[in-house]
């Protein structure tokens, strides 16, 4: 079974969707969906980073505060966790 983090600073409304639509291409995959909305401080992030490496899971995010964007990145690369970012574009980051 793979396991999959929505995680959002919001209701995960958006990251859920897409993941759904782009799951429709595995059909037959056991895959188990994990929402974590309204993530709003560093220490709430590392949680959910930290409970997805103990699962093996990727995170599928739509973080607007270019800080927490940032720091999903640092602790996902820090704890192995694959971060797939499905809000904003690379060159975004680093622009407080």
């Amino acid at each position: 079974m793979y396991h999959v983090f929505v995680v959002s600073d919001g209701t995960g409304g958006t990251a859920g969707r897409a993941l759904n639509a782009a799951l429709t291409q595995f059909e037959g995959m056991s895959v188990e969906i994990k929402k974590r909305p309204e993530i709003r401080t560093k220490e709430q992030l590392r949680n959910v980073v930290i409970e997805a490496a103990r699962v093996d899971a990727f995170i599928v995010h739509t973080l607007v505060s270019n800080n927490l964007r940032e720091e999903m990145l640092r602790i996902g690369r820090e704890l192995n966790v694959e971060t797939i970012d499905i809000q904003c574009c690379p060159a975004d980051i680093g622009n407080n």
